[in-house]
């Protein structure tokens, strides 16, 4: 499906509100990018509400510029369609990973959550300090912090995805007073009550996405809805100490501060907590990352890489063409002639131009270089140049020998006859063949030794002693 300039190839991910699809950015010349493409449920592309709130995510997307969030690059709308074009990272959601390990029945690496946490509180603490084009503050507060969208690339990077529920001072569409927004798992007790919230609820989030990212479990474990709300409220979850022993003890404090009710007692913005843990454990490398999402999910990974390459290699035009030889000029793509003879120069000027095919202004002129053909004039050109410096050549050498009083000028005009009985013929082609066309041409007469001896003999000798001597100057060097 191709909408404008991007063309939809693969689903990458489904949601209630979206799908994600891998698309193509086309562009002249074969350029081809992949891009990821958040395309709005049709149900939903009428409905003002929900088209607010997507275009609201690429307003807020748009005004945040950090390695550990995704951008968003495009707003696209056509023909009653919704886009939201962003960068496409190859790897998967913590939320793959996490529960790809517990069906492993393995627990998720210190070092590595630690990591992971990190670089998606950096990127809350970009997305919390971002400010819009008059630099003003717009108060971003994610609101919907979970392992769902947080993406971990095939390079080790964590980055925050999905501002759709985002609260900020610009929003067009508002959150309807006692409607909550957000995962309910993962939301702070202020959120739940409709309070007043702020940076500090995102802290909450990704302190409880630690917790579970240690623990190989969920925090809460409730029947319902309402039981798991009152959890919440209450600060009911079991002890992380128990669950993994082998959580030091530094990380366990940074996470119970995290997850305190009260939002006084929290760390005060996400950096000040990625500070924290920088400081509780030794956080593993990204390339320590970027083998842990290898081998946890090899198979998605070549899914991907081999979507993107198929994206990256396509060349078709997507509608969109070349610039005309019309439109570049009247020499089109002709490349400079470079080191041409004066004869040839003459040769073409001369050249009649009705012999000459008429030139076609949607093709380039460099299609006037076949391979096997050359124009007759310029082949003319080249012959007699070569018969030319032959003829010099051979002169050269006579007058060496002593033959001073022999000039070239009759030679020359042999030359330049030879080139006018041979102009007829470029005036009724205008191509030719180069093996024909040289194997009209007429040899070069040889000078032979005899003639040379002769020519000296013809002439007397002149005494060494009436030549006069040149005079040698010297300059000192």
């Amino acid at each position: 499906m191709v909408i404008g300039r991007y063309e939809l190839r693969a689903v990458l991910a489904r949601g209630g509100m979206a799908t994600v699809y891998l698309g193509r950015l086309g562009g002249i010349a074969g350029f081809s990018r992949a891009v990821a493409i958040k395309r709005l449920h049709p149900q939903f592309a009428t409905d003002p509400s929900f088209v607010a709130m997507f275009v609201d995510e690429a307003r807020l997307a748009g005004c945040i510029h950090h390695p550990h969030v995704v951008s968003v690059n495009d707003v696209v709308a056509h023909d009653g369609e919704l886009l939201l074009v962003m960068d496409f990272v190859r790897g998967a959601s913590l939320s793959a990973l996490l529960s790809a390990e517990r069906s492993a029945g393995r627990k998720t690496d210190v070092g590595i959550a630690a990591r992971v946490l990190r670089d998606a509180l950096q990127g809350l603490h970009a997305a919390h300090e971002a400010r819009d084009s008059h630099g003003q503050p717009l108060s971003i507060v994610h609101r919907d912090v979970s392992p769902q969208n947080i993406l971990v690339d095939a390079t080790g990077v964590a980055r925050i995805i999905d501002f759709g529920v985002a609260k900020a001072v610009s929003r067009v569409q508002n959150t309807r007073e006692g409607q909550l927004k957000g995962k309910l798992c993962y939301m702070a007790p202020e959120q739940l009550r409709n309070q007043r919230v702020d940076r500090r609820v995102d802290v909450y989030a990704a302190a409880a996405v630690l917790w579970d990212a240690l623990a190989g479990q969920s925090m809460f474990d409730a029947d319902n809805e309402a039981s798991l709300v009152y959890a919440i409220l209450e600060g009911r979850r079991p002890s992380l100490r128990e669950i993994s022993p082998h959580v030091p003890g530094p990380l366990l404090e940074v996470v119970e501060r995290g997850l305190s009710l009260d939002v006084r007692s929290r760390f005060a913005s996400a950096a000040e907590m990625a500070e924290a843990i920088e400081s509780a454990v030794p956080l593993a490398a990204e390339r320590e990352v970027a083998r842990w999402l290898a081998q946890i999910l090899p198979s998605e990974l070549e899914r991907q890489a081999a979507l993107q390459l198929d994206v990256e290699t396509h060349v078709a035009p997507l509608g969109i063409a070349l610039p005309s030889a019309a439109a570049i000029g009247s020499d089109g793509l002709r490349p400079p002639e470079l080191g041409r003879s004066a004869l040839a120069k003459r040769a073409d000027a001369a050249g009649d131009s009705e012999a000459r095919p008429a030139h076609d202004p949607a093709s380039p002129r460099l299609t006037s270089l076949a391979p096997g053909s050359l124009r007759i004039t310029h082949v003319v050109a080249i012959a007699a140049s070569a018969v030319l410096l032959s003829t010099l050549a051979a002169w050269t050498i006579a007058h060496r020998a002593g033959d001073r009083a022999a000039a070239p000028s009759g030679e020359i005009a042999s030359v330049a006859a030879s080139y006018d009985a041979l102009r007829p013929a470029a005036e009724s082609s205008a191509t030719a063949p180069i093996p024909s066309l040289l194997a009209d041409a007429a040899p070069e007469p040889a000078v032979s030794a005899e003639a040379t001896a002769s020519a000296s003999a013809s002439q007397p000798a002149t005494p060494s002693s009436a030549v006069p001597k040149k005079k040698r100057k010297y300059y000192g060097f």
